[in-house]
């Protein structure tokens, strides 16, 4: 069990450091930017997750057969 959780461990570590690295890099009003468009998509999607679970709750109505002529 030990040699598997290791590499976890290693693992946690690059991206620790990585975010940590990325964190000096990007200016405070860039990271509040993508933080801010992050969450807009986020909204995005449960918008259309609304409309989808609307469109299923709503009873579909029975459509009548067209009438198509036949030359």
């Amino acid at each position: 069990m030990a040699n598997r959780v290791r590499p976890l461990k290693r693992a946690s570590d690059l991206e620790e450091r990585l975010w940590f690295t990325l964190d000096e890099a990007v200016p405070p009003a860039v990271r509040t930017h993508l933080r801010t468009a992050g969450k807009e998509v986020l909204l995005a999607f449960r918008a259309m997750l609304d409309h989808a679970i609307d469109q299923a709750a709503t009873p579909a109505r029975p459509r009548r057969p067209r009438r198509v002529r036949v030359q």
